[in-house]
């Protein structure tokens, strides 16, 4: 909501401040993201507006070695199975 009352506030700002028409505007779904796009002595702008803090719920949890090793181990095994298979199907 607050992506939203900030792109409200920028568009309401140029259209006073510089007489600017607004052309398009929007915001995603999820409230993260918005852009307006002015037009300006002929000229055409665009502004977009995100929401850059990062969720510590989103945020990548930090891989320990020993769980980098048990995943590799898995894809190599996974990976050598797989051309044992492609080696028996050619000859």
């Amino acid at each position: 909501m607050m992506v939203f009352k900030i792109r409200k506030a920028l568009e309401a700002s140029v259209k006073r401040k510089f007489k600017a028409e607004v052309t398009d505007a929007g915001t995603l779904l999820d409230g993260t993201e918005a852009d307006f796009a002015f037009e300006l002595e002929g000229r055409k702008y665009d502004v977009q507006i995100k929401d850059t803090t990062e969720d510590e719920e989103k945020k990548p949890k930090d891989t320990t070695q020993k769980q980098w090793i048990k995943e590799y181990n898995k894809w190599k095994e996974e990976h050598e199975n797989k051309t044992r298979y492609d080696k028996s199907e050619r000859g």
